[in-house]
């Protein structure tokens, strides 16, 4: 198994065990081998987001949407932790985003709608 698959591997069990800093560790430790992990920069912004740092998440989220920008569960991601950041502009555009991958992705359109409402945008 490769080193890369190693790291991995330690952080999903990790995850699985509930040991969200050992997760965490495995997945900065692949970050150093794998700069642009979509994978690894994906699981770090769920871990940052479950701890509430949003600007942590959302830095994460970013550098795995540049490394696979067709994914739109992580153009979603990524338009969650930027709402929570208070980057409002760069979540609308994250979910446009993620609509034009995905034009009946439902949950990035529910999000959208309510961010349109938050911001007393009544489309």
């Amino acid at each position: 198994m490769s080193a890369g698959a190693d790291l991995r591997e330690r952080a999903q069990a990790a995850l699985r065990a509930g040991d969200r800093e050992a997760a965490r560790q495995a997945w900065l430790q692949l970050l150093r081998h794998s700069p642009d992990d979509p994978e690894a920069h994906n699981a770090l912004g769920n871990i940052a987001l479950g701890e509430r740092d949003a600007a942590t998440a959302e830095r994460h989220f970013r550098a795995a949407v540049a490394a696979d920008p067709g994914q739109p569960a992580l153009l979603f991601n990524h338009a969650a932790a930027a709402r929570g950041a208070g980057m409002v502009e760069a979540a609308a555009a994250s979910l446009h985003a993620a609509l034009e991958v995905d034009p009946y992705f439902v949950q990035a359109i529910f999000q959208l709608a309510l961010l349109y409402e938050d911001t007393g945008d009544h489309r």
